[in-house]
């Protein structure tokens, strides 16, 4: 009877460490399978912006372009709104001072 109580507790003991070995294989299965899951979708969005980068560098360098185009332009502009500035500011010391000169006579 004591042989078979041990060999009872032995095959449960056994027993219970299949169920524990088998719980912990479910559990890494589980998340092996959650890892390539992430490493699918990681794979998916790294090629998207491979596809996505170089349009993008493209996009900035033309609008960098653009915008020093633009600076250029706006700097042209106002340089020639001050000589245009300046041209009025002179025809109106002239115009004063043929005025002065006017009423002088």
């Amino acid at each position: 009877m004591r042989e078979e109580s041990q060999a009872y507790r032995a095959q449960a003991e056994k027993n219970q460490q299949i169920s524990s070995l088998q719980n912990e294989a479910n559990k890494l299965n589980h998340n092996h399978q959650s890892a390539l899951s992430s490493l699918d979708s990681l794979q998916i969005q790294y090629a998207d912006l491979q596809r996505d980068h170089p349009e993008a560098l493209e996009k900035i360098i033309s609008l960098t372009e653009q915008s020093i185009e633009a600076e250029d332009s706006f700097q042209k502009e106002i340089e020639a709104q001050k000589r245009v500035t300046e041209l009025m500011e002179k025809q109106d010391k002239q115009w004063a001072k043929r005025m002065e000169q006017y009423e002088q006579e």
